[in-house]
């Protein structure tokens, strides 16, 4: 499979769509996700979600990155909107991968317009080493957007020591509100935590009208998910 993505990188069939994050209320674009995807054929691609262990491991995980964030960069570069992809810790771990990303945002001067998704548990294992990474990148402007947020103290305060700007919040917790009482309580903690800390929250995966209307009940900033924007080219 890694040989296979090497290959499609290396014919340039690797491509992106995108996927809107609106803002409650006006439902204006807040940010658009880069999605990549492997073009097969004419008309035809598919995620690389599937794949996104073998790409880990492999050698080729910041050459990918490099080319999503070089063709996100050129769709819109002539667009009002900011963007944002999802950085592997890997990245960052790989001095040739981070230095690259680095000098294009510098030279491009677009940190204000680049937000940088993650994962925080693979990024805690690693907090000494990429804290300043992060403060460096965030001098430009670059924001920082946690992903698949759930609960707890510790991951709260994990949120200030990697200088979160913003929270996605868990989708299941959203899903969880028919049957489970919690998700409505769990939903409250994190956006009272955001707004005491300037953050942004955002509700994941919202594919019904009944979530919809209950996040935006429960004061989220923001949505994202098929209910308010299927991924496409742009």
């Amino acid at each position: 499979m890694l040989t296979n993505i090497n290959n499609a990188l290396l014919s340039k069939n690797i491509t992106c769509e995108y996927q809107a994050v609106i803002q409650c209320g006006d439902r204006r674009s807040y940010y658009y996700e880069a999605l990549a995807r492997q073009r097969i054929g004419f008309e035809k691609s598919e995620t690389l979600f599937n794949a996104i262990k073998w790409i880990t491991n492999g050698k080729i995980l910041g050459h990918l990155t490099q080319s999503i964030f070089w063709q996100t960069y050129k769709t819109f570069a002539h667009r009002e909107e900011d963007f944002a992809l999802n950085i592997p810790v890997h990245v960052f771990l790989d001095k040739y991968s981070y230095h690259s990303i680095e000098s294009m945002i510098r030279n491009m001067d677009i940190g204000k317009r680049v937000i940088f998704e993650i994962v925080m548990e693979e990024w805690i294992e690693h907090l000494a080493l990429i804290s300043p990474l992060i403060q460096k990148l965030k001098e430009y402007g670059v924001r920082f957007a946690v992903d698949g947020f759930g609960s707890g103290k510790m991951m709260f305060d994990y949120l200030k020591l990697l200088h979160i700007d913003i929270i996605k919040i868990e989708g299941i917790l959203f899903k969880s509100w028919i049957e489970l009482q919690w998700g409505e309580t769990v939903v409250g903690q994190i956006v009272e935590f955001a707004r005491m800390h300037n953050m942004t929250t955002i509700a994941k995966e919202i594919d019904s009208p009944f979530a919809y209307q209950k996040a935006y009940q429960m004061g989220m900033d923001c949505m994202q998910g098929f209910y308010i924007h299927r991924p496409c080219e742009l």
